[in-house]
């Protein structure tokens, strides 16, 4: 029953204290909403036929050192306007320089090719901690999609480590693969630089985090 209902005199309004009339206060919301477990947006970076799309620690907006445990990656489109190459993931080593250098990546696909499905495997060293198997496709309407999760970059006391999932199409082929890629020496990662092995790229990444306490 609503308290503007209440007729005068059925309730001793001396034995209800302020604390529980005040209902605004007793149930104001004070917590964090985003909370441990929850996937917080970073960043969104978009380009068109660019030399790369940089996440940086501390540059236009990237957050990425120990405010999450887990960083993810989500390539929501990605494309080699220049004639089909590889993917890269190159991790920033120091506060303001990428390199490929102390980086190795594993990966398979499966791919459905003219007709014929197979399963393949293939590692590569100094490419980054991800190179896709097969070639970006040439336009809009045959990209790569993924995810690239690396894992507390910000430890200094272990090698970073991440690991990936793409689909996509070349310009003829339809595949699937996964991978993991991580730094031969430990010590911290400041960042990722998405690329094309060679050329510009169109892309479209966004940044999460995650924290788990």
């Amino acid at each position: 029953m609503a308290l503007s209902k209440i007729q005068t005199g059925l309730v001793d309004t001396n034995a209800i204290g302020a604390t529980e009339l005040n209902l605004a206060d007793n149930f104001a919301f004070t917590g964090d909403v985003t909370g441990a477990g929850t996937w917080v947006h970073i960043k969104t970076l978009s380009g068109t036929n660019v030399s790369s799309l940089d996440f940086l620690h501390g540059s236009n907006d990237v957050v990425f050192d120990d405010t999450y445990d887990v960083y993810e990656f989500i390539i929501h489109h990605a494309f080699n306007q220049g004639g089909g190459y590889s993917l890269h993931a190159t991790p920033a080593q120091t506060s303001s320089t990428f390199s490929d250098s102390n980086t190795e990546t594993t990966r398979s696909r499966t791919i459905f090719e003219n007709g014929t499905a197979s399963f393949n495997t293939g590692n590569n060293t100094n490419q980054g901690i991800m190179r896709t198997y097969l070639n970006l496709g040439t336009g809009a309407g045959n990209p790569i999609g993924g995810r690239v999760q690396v894992r507390m970059p910000w430890d200094t006391s272990y090698k970073t480590l991440c690991m990936y999932d793409n689909s996509g199409r070349d310009n003829s082929n339809y595949y699937r693969e996964i991978g993991c890629g991580n730094l031969t020496t430990v010590g911290r990662t400041y960042g990722v630089r998405f690329r094309a092995e060679s050329g510009n790229t169109t892309a479209k990444i966004s940044l999460y985090g995650i924290s788990y306490s």
